[in-house]
């Protein structure tokens, strides 16, 4: 038997119950996408290599920013699995631990996303704050925090707590890079005046990039106890598929520190 998701379009091929939510896979003609309940996820393209959730991309800019070596990076929540497969592809000698806390959204990446996990790469299924916890001081070079559930961030996920925690396990000049939903200003800021906020407690610096997508409601924050500089689409020399991936990030404004005060 076929389930139909009339509002969306879309023929869903899987649906379940897990202990945190309840998980879809839809697919259209271009797309197959991941929902936790009705709330849209992240997706791949069917018809080329590609996501459907294009702010995923911008977390590629983390390795641009931080301009150096790259050794370790921390991955907080897996979705589809796309992202940590781009940086697979891209950067091939990095080591990528990734945090999911529902199995079920592991076991739906590899069956419907073709996720797996290589010498690599390892998947930890553990709640991302007991994980962090117990992660060594000074681990990461990079962590890509993107565990939405719906359009919030779980709770004990966006405290000062388990800021200090990501900001302990950061190497001395590492990035944490976060999408947080929202706008910079106006009635829909509030959610992310908070997480920003809290993040400002612990770390001293950071640089904000509002998606250049309009319908997208997500700003590219990347936090350090180290200076960031703004970039540009010319400072770097990049390979051609990372340019292609971010190249719509890089021609959008950067917010630094003053920029933040003024405008935010």
């Amino acid at each position: 038997m076929k389930w139909t998701m009339d509002f969306f379009g879309e023929e869903i091929l899987f649906k379940k119950k897990s202990a945190y939510s309840t998980i879809y896979v839809s697919e259209s003609d271009e797309q197959r996408n991941l929902r936790f309940l009705t709330s849209f996820q992240s997706g791949i393209l069917k018809n080329e290599e590609g996501t459907s959730t294009p702010y995923l991309n911008s977390f590629l800019l983390g390795p641009i920013f931080l301009n150096r070596e790259i050794k370790k990076i921390l991955c907080i929540g897996l979705g589809t699995g796309y992202l940590v497969k781009t940086l697979r592809r891209i950067f091939p000698e990095i080591e990528i631990d990734v945090v999911e806390i529902d199995e079920e959204v592991y076991n739906v990446a590899k069956n419907y996303f073709n996720f797996s996990q290589d010498g690599k790469t390892e998947v930890h299924i553990v709640d991302a704050f007991n994980f962090v916890e117990n992660a060594n001081s000074s681990d990461y070079d990079l962590i890509a925090l993107d565990a939405y559930d719906g359009n919030e961030i779980p709770s004990h996920l966006d405290t000062i707590e388990f800021y200090e925690e990501l900001s302990r396990i950061l190497m001395a000049d590492g990035i944490l890079i976060t999408n947080l939903h929202g706008r910079l200003t106006g009635e829909h800021s509030i959610g992310f005046r908070n997480s920003f906020d809290k993040m400002g407690v612990v770390f001293k610096h950071s640089i904000l990039i509002p998606s250049p997508n309009e319908w997208e409601m997500n700003i590219l924050t990347l936090s350090s106890n180290s200076q960031i500089d703004k970039i540009s689409a010319d400072s770097k020399v990049l390979p051609a598929e990372l340019i292609s991936l971010i190249d719509p990030w890089l021609n959008t404004r950067q917010y630094n520190e003053k920029d933040i005060e003024e405008k935010v």
